[in-house]
């Protein structure tokens, strides 16, 4: 399964979690916004990146699993992945293989590049 193959089944979990839970979701019609859906939660509508996490390593090079957090950016009309920012999106909605989790993302407003799902993100996992 190719990139692209893994990221669309990974949105694909994300619909069929709004639906096992009653939740209203849509997917913008053209992709430049910086989020993949928009869900309405606790009868708010927020905003969803969908990220594929894959096997990494953790700061004691054991192995982990992680998830890049950057996106497809224009820097200075090249082609470039650049981080998220405050704002880009309400929750990210990470999956690997069959685990799934949903992260607000204040919960890693801190990270510039990778995130490792590991203690400090266990309790976010669905």
């Amino acid at each position: 399964m190719n990139h692209l193959d893994k990221a669309q089944r990974s949105e694909a979990m994300f619909l069929v979690y709004c639906a096992e839970n009653s939740v209203a979701s849509a997917k913008p019609l053209f992709h430049s916004a910086p989020y993949d859906f928009v869900a309405k939660m606790d009868s708010k509508w927020v905003t969803v990146q969908v990220k594929t996490a894959y096997p990494g390593t953790n700061g004691n090079g054991g192995p982990s699993i992680v998830v890049g957090l950057r996106h497809a950016g224009d820097c200075k009309g090249k082609k470039s992945l650049k981080p998220y920012t405050k704002g880009d999106f309400d929750y990210l909605f990470c999956v690997y293989e069959r685990r799934m989790w949903l992260i607000p993302a204040k919960a890693c407003s801190h990270i510039r590049s990778t995130l490792t799902m590991g203690r400090k993100v266990a309790r976010y996992e669905i």
